[in-house]
């Protein structure tokens, strides 16, 4: 029996966590991915739980702590630019304002990629954008089934960098070397974005062929049919071509399939 939540816990649950403040730092969901993010959650069987489009971050350790003691110098969705860098590493190390202790500490540059964390319905539902996600270059993407029926899918890549830039108040590398750090983050954040294009491509072109089974138990298949109107629904499905798939096909009185196609168009999120 696939894992996945019982009738109803998943769809109270993913009402719940979409109508909570974002908690995030930014606070929002980034621009580059809303049109992703809003599409996956409009599908009945997933909803994110959290997500970054990918961003270049400059940070400083204060005595050696790497998240409750360091200070964020630099934070970008965007490319970068050497100005960037100079901005908040100089020759005499890493520009903090106040008199925090940074002595002991390094100044890093990193690149972090695109990562979505997503919750299924099912584990059949996981393994479809599992596909779609390794399809479009994401390979260190995986499931993860929790004790309750919980499946999570987390879309990630191997993209990342990490640089020491300065140790305390001394600047470890050459201006030179950050304009190649630039260039470096940048070609990153290019195929970043190329990947995430494709993943989104993926997701539209999961068609008939690639069906999500649905329980008749759930909410959006309650409603019984008649055996004469399952038949007449079934004969006019068949008629349809394979570039006009119906987002419902009823294949028999047990299950129900849905797809991904029209909730993935074109268009969908302007």
């Amino acid at each position: 029996m696939n894992r996945g939540y019982e009738c109803g816990v998943f769809d109270r649950e993913k009402a719940c966590v979409l109508d909570k403040a974002d908690l995030s730092r930014k606070g929002s969901v980034d621009a580059p991915i809303r049109h992703l993010v809003e599409a996956i959650n409009a599908h009945p069987h997933y909803y994110t739980t959290s997500s970054c489009s990918g961003r270049s971050v400059v940070l400083c350790e204060e005595k050696g702590q790497r998240k409750k003691g360091c200070h964020w110098l630099l934070v970008s969705h965007d490319p970068i630019t050497i100005e960037n860098l100079t901005g908040v590493c100089t020759e005499y190390g890493c520009v903090v304002e106040g008199e925090q202790d940074v002595e002991d500490g390094y100044t890093f540059l990193k690149f972090e990629p695109f990562v979505l964390h997503v919750m299924c319905r099912g584990l059949e539902h996981a393994q479809a954008m599992l596909q779609a996600s390794v399809g479009a270059g994401f390979r260190n993407s995986g499931i993860s089934c929790g004790r309750k029926g919980k499946v999570m899918l987390a879309v990630r890549a191997s993209l990342s960098l990490e640089v020491p830039l300065c140790h305390g108040r001394q600047l470890l590398v050459t201006k030179e070397y950050l304009v190649h750090l630039v260039k470096l983050c940048n070609s990153k954040f290019l195929e970043n974005s190329l990947r995430i294009d494709r993943f989104y491509e993926q997701l539209k072109a999961l068609k008939s062929e690639e069906k999500i089974a649905v329980s008749t138990n759930h909410p959006s298949c309650n409603k019984p049919r008649s055996k004469a109107k399952r038949e007449n629904v079934q004969s006019k499905d068949e008629e349809l071509s394979p570039h006009r798939t119906s987002r419902v096909d009823i294949s028999n009185s047990d299950e129900q399939l849905l797809c991904f196609g029209s909730l993935f168009e074109p268009d969908s999120h302007n």
